[in-house]
């Protein structure tokens, strides 16, 4: 298991592929390196893979001490200066859009491209309601279960991809429908506004928004908005998938990321 002494905790990382450019993944809030593994194995194939576990998640040590999300983005320069790499293209998935926001807004020199996929954070959810109904310790497991799929995927995820949304299923549930979904790190991070960095991405660098259409967290006026303020970007709508579209639609998102590589000549 690789690791790496960074900011005075151990990073659990993981270095794939081989090519001319080099991806950085910031994961989902809570999520760690794995739920990126159907895109890695498409991406693989065009450039170098560098992926981690955020402070306090998956096999990264929890801190003692409250830390903020630029706190977690100097994480990210920590581990790309420990492995000797001058640029990397971003790629931010929900939470950790907004960490690869603030990454590239504070270190632009060392970022090629940006790629978003779900990111929201400047406007409320639309969960309110799934969100009440899955924080009551009364409702049974079944429900449980569906009010999961309702929050994080589309309406025709298991139907379409059965396999796929029971491996997600115990990934997240530990395949017993008791426990919790495994959607939040053991510590958070203090929020930044986001005022602060949404948005703030230098004019020279090329952006690529991915979305489900059926994301309840990166809805449209979270992406319409990135998308009218970044002049340098583009838009792409997965068709029915929800805010964990890069479970849902793997392949489908690799092939739009690679197709913008190649289109900007990254």
């Amino acid at each position: 298991m690789p690791t790496a002494l960074l900011n005075g905790l151990n990073f659990y990382y993981r270095v794939d592929g081989d090519g001319p450019r080099t991806f950085l993944f910031f994961n989902g809030a809570g999520l760690t390196t794995e739920s990126w593994q159907d895109i890695a194995t498409s991406l693989a194939k065009t450039g170098r893979l560098v992926r981690f576990d955020a402070r306090g998640c998956g096999q990264t040590e929890t801190p003692s001490v409250p830390f903020t999300m630029e706190d977690m983005a100097e994480d990210a320069l920590s581990l790309i200066d420990r492995l000797d790499i001058p640029q990397v293209i971003v790629v931010g998935h929900a939470f950790g859009g907004r960490i690869a926001q603030i990454f590239t807004h504070d270190y632009p020199e060392r970022v090629r491209a940006l790629v978003l996929c779900g990111t929201g954070g400047k406007y409320p959810p639309l969960t309110r309601d799934l969100d009440a109904k899955a924080a009551d310790p009364n409702i049974d497991d079944a429900a449980r279960i569906e009010l999961f799929f309702a929050r994080w995927f589309g309406p025709q995820f298991r139907r379409k991809h059965p396999e796929r949304a029971e491996g997600v299923l115990r990934e997240m549930y530990g395949g017993t429908g008791q426990q919790a979904p495994a959607l939040a790190p053991r510590r958070p991070p203090q929020i930044t506004s986001a005022e602060s960095y949404w948005a703030k991405v230098p004019a020279s660098i090329p952006v690529l928004l991915i979305y489900g259409t059926e994301d309840r967290y990166g809805h449209a006026a979270n992406r319409n908005d990135l998308h009218r303020q970044l002049e340098n970007s583009k838009l792409v709508l997965i068709e029915g998938a929800g805010h964990l579209a890069i479970r849902e639609e793997p392949e489908q998102i690799a092939a739009e990321i690679i197709k913008f590589v190649e289109e900007k000549s990254l």
